[in-house]
């Protein structure tokens, strides 16, 4: 009986020990993983590797989120630093830069399926809207996001080639430069020892045509005849991207030059118009000091900030008209009416127009037109305000 009952207790003891192993077992939860780049993390610079149709580009920032580690979302924007401009201005500002896709000065894209590797996300995938398509790929970390887009824009009338038209016949049949301007003023200039008046449109065409420029030591080529010596044609990308093989201006014989992708970009809106974007990383790179902006007259950098840098993230609007074969793209009325109301306080600006004229009345090639030179910067504020039309672009053709 003693070992009946012995029996019996070791058995209760060993399915107590067996229950609360089991319970063990099921009470028992996975350790968490910790979320790698949890909430939001800021790439730029240095720590931005960002590539667009196979080409880097710079001035941009991507913000990478996730919250589970298993989807996330990027924001691309541009990055202008203004300090380039206007030194006491420090901060850079968002809303003044091109965005990284043309025509979006924000481009998110969520629900990326994320990837983990170690301590790595990758991903990649496609963003489609009726305006673009977008496909990425790419790799983050807690230190750098390495990221590559190719970006199709639906067909429009200016893909391709264009070459800049050339010069033909002795009536200027076809030129290179597009220009119409109606305005009530004339300009009063001297030509020789005469004083005359002509339309504005007659003296954009003397200018255009008149040889004035060094091209050798023994010979002066026109605006438009230099202008055809440096420009070859444009392409205009289904990236959204536009390149030109040109030369530079001080060696016409050389070789045809590429320009980089990602430096200027465009979108069709529809009935003849445009939008192009420039980088303004570059742009800003080219100016050497900020002394000379920060001499100009008074309200000339409110304006440039005011209605000349928006366009950077808005693009600069232009017009396109086509035609059997061939193509112009020109600043319209409203365009040139605005650079015209930037520009105005320099060329009225007596410290700066004197400086001007004495380089003028300095270089030999010049000084004869000076006289002309002067009644045209006197005439011009009448004949602006004036103006009922005024369109300035490029021809081009197939």
């Amino acid at each position: 009986m003693k070992k009946n009952l012995l029996l019996v207790c070791m058995l209760l003891c060993g399915l107590s020990i067996f229950t609360a192993c089991s319970d063990d077992d099921e009470n028992k939860t996975e350790p968490e993983v910790p979320v790698l780049l949890k909430g939001t993390t800021v790439f730029k610079g240095e720590s931005l590797n960002l590539v667009y149709s196979g080409t880097a580009m710079p001035g941009k920032e991507v913000t990478f989120s996730t919250e589970d580690g298993k989807t996330g979302s990027l924001k691309m924007v541009g990055t202008l630093d203004l300090s380039a401009l206007i030194p006491s201005k420090a901060d850079q500002s968002l809303s003044l830069a091109p965005g990284v896709i043309p025509g979006e000065v924000s481009t998110l894209i969520e629900n990326i399926i994320l990837t983990q590797d170690g301590d790595t996300y990758t991903f990649e995938g496609t963003d489609v809207n009726d305006a673009r398509e977008i496909s990425y790929s790419g790799k983050a970390d807690s230190t750098s996001l390495k990221l590559d887009l190719t970006v199709k824009f639906p067909t429009n009338d200016l893909l391709g080639t264009w070459n800049l038209m050339q010069l033909e016949g002795t009536n200027y049949e076809k030129e290179p430069i597009y220009c119409a301007w109606d305005a009530d003023e004339k300009f009063e200039i001297m030509f020789g020892p005469l004083p005359i008046k002509l339309t504005a449109i007659q003296l954009v065409s003397m200018g255009m045509r008149m040889p004035l420029i060094p091209a050798a030591a023994d010979q002066k080529v026109s605006a438009e005849e230099m202008l055809c010596g440096i420009l070859k044609d444009v392409t205009f990308k289904e990236d959204g991207n536009i390149v030109a093989n040109y030369r530079n201006a001080d060696n016409l014989t050389s070789e045809w030059i590429t320009s980089p992708l990602n430096i200027a970009q465009y979108v069709v809106d529809g009935n003849g118009s445009l939008r192009l974007f420039l980088n303004p990383d570059i742009i800003l790179a080219n100016i050497k000091t900020k002394a000379g902006i920060a001499d100009l007259p008074e309200g000339v950098l409110e304006g440039i900030i005011g209605k000349i840098v928006p366009m950077l993230s808005q693009g600069i609007p232009l017009k396109y008209g086509i035609t059997e074969g061939g193509m112009k793209v020109y600043a319209d009325t409203e365009l040139m009416k605005t650079l015209f109301s930037v520009l105005m306080p320099i060329l009225q600006d007596e410290k700066i127009m004197a400086s001007l004229m004495q380089s003028i009345a300095q270089n030999p090639e010049m000084a004869d037109f000076l006289p002309m030179i002067e009644g045209v910067f006197k005439s011009l504020p009448a004949v602006v305000e004036s103006t009922t039309k005024i369109e300035i672009g490029l021809n081009f053709e197939k």
